[in-house]
């Protein structure tokens, strides 16, 4: 017998920011101690392993949360506009506004507020929950293989 999800807008949402916002804290994980060492600062042996190790882990999670897990709670047409407006909207705050590493003019700054606005607006005029959809038993079909 397959197994039942119980299909769920809120956490459909939050497992596609999740994994956008652990994109973006993966790549700062190894962002910061390269410019630390472009700066002439020393980075031990090991802090480079374990921002490596940081990395693999952050995106590993981010990659199950956003591409695996989310599209079982909701509908897979949100997930990925809600992932890349998370990845857009993090990367100008902890790359632009946190860590100063990057320059982000005015025209950069407005697009991604568009961008996260017709995200959220998607969300009200996109699809919802499909009542009576077992997404278990439709995966456990050989066509869904394919």
């Amino acid at each position: 017998m397959a197994p039942h999800f119980t299909q769920s807008l809120p956490m459909c949402y939050g497992l596609s920011a999740i994994g956008g916002i652990l994109e973006v804290g993966s790549i700062a994980v190894l962002a910061v101690p390269d410019a630390r060492e472009k700066e002439g600062t020393p980075i031990p042996t090991w802090l480079s392993m374990v921002t490596l190790a940081s990395n693999v882990s952050m995106q590993l999670i981010g990659s199950l949360s956003s591409n695996l897990i989310a599209p079982w709670f909701g509908p897979v047409s949100v997930v990925a506009p809600i992932y890349f407006s998370a990845t857009l909207v993090f990367n100008l705050i902890i790359f632009g506004f946190i860590l100063g590493l990057e320059f982000f003019d005015r025209i950069m700054i407005v697009g991604t507020y568009v961008i996260a606005i017709g995200t959220v607006l998607l969300q009200v005029v996109g699809p919802g929950i499909q009542n009576g959809q077992d997404i278990g038993e439709l995966l456990g079909h050989s066509y869904a293989l394919s």
